[in-house]
């Protein structure tokens, strides 16, 4: 009786075994499906080693990552708990959730070009996710009906899979076929990598979870690809080793008989072509008397990396190290020694991006967290100004204000905007290539309007306070915010260096100015030095504490280096490179259209190496 027993309980386990193979490879093909959506992000040559590597991709991938997840979750509670029906509800919830973050992994790779990573989890789960992503309530309504669709069709499946019995044969067919299509793509990926092939190399992006095989040292030192190729490799980060030297000596300031406060304000994701009298009147009032700079970039596409830029004034690049060692920038530090007075109030908080461990880590008059919408928060901030400037006239003080609405690109629902007809909400899901972005850029210059309003009260208070005479005022943006201007399917930003997701707009107002446009190139990296030289008396040479100069300093610059380790960008006068994470990298023009003949110049890249390593010290041993 207990031979039988284990007979029947050995059985059961190999039958639901079975099933719950053919289930996971049922949604191999789910998710093989939903990859479709990929497809149109990738360039096709034409030639046969990049398609057979696209579709091979394609079949095994999805289906090794189904097999790992059999593997490591579904095999191991079938072997200890081999209860059809707990494994029924543990499958449908696992795979219905996966599938699901599949789809909207193609929307933000649509919007975005990056995919849902550890990074994102972050920001979504990091406590100010609420701020961070604002989206209308009829996009959760349709993710929730997205979602219920998948559960009902993983139902279904489930019940009529678990009912049948499979022979093993014909799925350890299906197990030879793809394992070995993985293997295959891997290896072409690895000659790929190491030939530096950028037809294959390029594809394997676009998908995410891909980890693919490297092996160029391996082919470089058997002779399977010419070593020669391994020039054009991008090897830019070469921090290992090293400590932060920041700045490169100790910065020398005096202040002048009269203090001058500093204020920033910040528009989070501003659309540089919305600086004008109907879009932002009150702003552009004041650019009327102030320095306006026509051509100025960020010093990234994100606002982590945009704000390090606009604050510490040297490249992203150095984000995760500065973060690790808790490095405050020079400007704040000249602030404390000056006993400036901080006023910071930011719509979003400031823990997430870790700017509190940064930026302002030797801040201690940091408000809380606001609670809200963004365009709550955004009349918070205003009015907590507002308190401030009351009680505030003698002390010289820094103040920065962080506008968030239209990062959400919202607006209040009775707040009626110059720009008609709008959009109700962003409609995410609705944006194509070809989709006409008036309306949705109405939705957007209406938010701009909306902010600018607030601005308006800002700007109102310190004249009546006659606090313009004695207030230096910088009004940009931490980066840009694309509406298809490429006609690349971009809409928004952290998707490439174009100046649409770049290009911000930049008013300095201060006491004695002598307005004027400029339409030279400039950048964050110039703000700081412009500062310390105007206001504080700095005898030291911009270059040893920053990778700018002073905004007014005319002279020409070759390119700038931008974003983070992650990504970043070499942008030149007539060219944009993009380096990735596995250090592949694209030319395209300033449109993005690929540039298919060009090749990294080396003597730009000699100068971006010394650009990159320049605030780092040798670890002694």
């Amino acid at each position: 009786m207990i031979n039988n027993w284990r007979y029947t309980n050995l059985t059961n386990r190999k039958e639901l075994l079975k099933s719950g193979l053919v289930f996971f490879i049922f949604n191999t093909l789910i998710a093989i499906l939903i990859s479709f959506r990929y497809l149109k992000h990738l360039h096709f040559e034409g030639d046969f080693l990049s398609t057979f590597f696209i579709f091979g991709l394609i079949l095994s991938h999805f289906f090794i990552c189904s097999l790992l997840l059999f593997t490591i979750i579904y095999l191991p509670i079938t072997l200890i708990f081999p209860v059809k029906k707990l494994l029924i509800w543990v499958v449908v919830i696992l795979c219905t959730s996966l599938q699901f973050i599949l789809i909207l992994d193609t929307y933000t790779f649509d919007l975005y070009r990056f995919h849902i990573s550890p990074f994102v989890l972050d920001l979504l789960f990091g406590g100010t996710a609420n701020q961070i992503f604002e989206f209308h309530w009829i996009i959760y309504l349709i993710s929730f009906f997205f979602f219920l669709a998948l559960i009902i069709v993983e139902i279904i499946a489930v019940r009529f899979i678990y009912k049948k019995t499979y022979k093993f044969i014909y799925l350890k067919y299906i197990l030879i076929v793809q394992i070995s299509l993985w293997i295959v793509s891997n290896l072409i990926y690895s000659w790929s990598d190491a030939a530096f092939y950028k037809p294959v190399t390029s594809s394997a992006r676009v998908f995410p979870m891909f980890m693919p095989l490297e092996a160029s040292d391996f082919m470089y030192k058997h002779g399977i690809v010419s070593k020669e190729k391994s020039a054009y490799r991008l090897r830019i980060d070469d921090s290992s080793g090293k400590t932060i030297n920041y700045p490169l000596n100790p910065v020398n300031t005096s202040l002048p008989e009269k203090p001058i406060n500093i204020l920033f304000i910040v528009i989070d994701s501003w659309n540089y072509r919305t600086l004008d009298s109907v879009t932002a009147p009150n702003i552009y009032k004041l650019a009327g008397s102030s320095c306006k700079f026509i051509n100025h970039y960020s010093g990234s596409n994100g606002t982590r990396t945009g704000i390090f830029s606009l604050f510490y004034a040297i490249p992203g690049l150095y984000w995760y190290d500065f973060l690790d060692a808790q490095v405050s920038p020079i400007l704040i530090d000249i602030f404390i020694q000056h006993k400036y007075k901080f006023a910071i109030f930011t719509s979003a908080g400031l823990h997430n991006p870790p700017f509190d461990r940064t930026i302002f880590r030797r801040v201690n008059s940091l408000f809380p967290k606001k609670k809200g919408n963004a365009n709550e928060r955004d009349v918070q901030i205003t009015d907590e100004w507002l308190e401030f400037t009351a009680k505030n006239n003698i002390t010289p003080f820094f103040g920065f204000l962080f506008y968030d609405s239209p990062h959400a690109i919202a607006h209040p629902a009775n707040y009626k905007g110059p720009f008609q007809p709008e959009w109700q909400y962003a409609k995410y899901q609705e944006l194509t290539n070809n989709s006409d972005p008036t309306p949705f850029f109405n939705l957007y210059r209406n938010t701009i309007n909306y902010v600018d309003s607030l601005i308006g009260i800002i700007i109102n208070d310190l004249k009546n306070r006659g606090m313009l005479n004695n207030t230096a005022i910088i009004i940009t943006s931490d980066h840009g915010q694309e509406f298809n201007e490429n006609k690349k399917n971009y809409w928004g930003h952290n998707g490439n260096y174009s100046r649409a997701q770049l290009g911000v707009p930049l008013v300095y107002h201060y006491p004695g100015v002598s307005p004027q446009i400029y339409n030279h190139w400039t950048s964050h990296y110039d703000i700081v030095p412009t500062i310390l030289e105007d206001f504080f008396n700095c005898t030291n040479k911009p270059d040893e504490y920053s990778s700018g100069k002073n905004l007014k300093d005319t002279a020409q610059i070759d390119y700038l280096l931008v974003g983070s380790k992650d990504n970043f960008g070499i942008v030149e006068k007539d060219r944009i490179t993009s380096i990735y994470y596995n250090r592949n990298y694209d030319i395209t023009d300033q449109n993005l259209n690929p540039l298919s003949d060009a090749k990294i110049r080396n003597d730009l890249l000699k100068k971006i190496l010394i650009q990159n390593n320049k605030f780092y010290r040798k670890t002694k041993h």
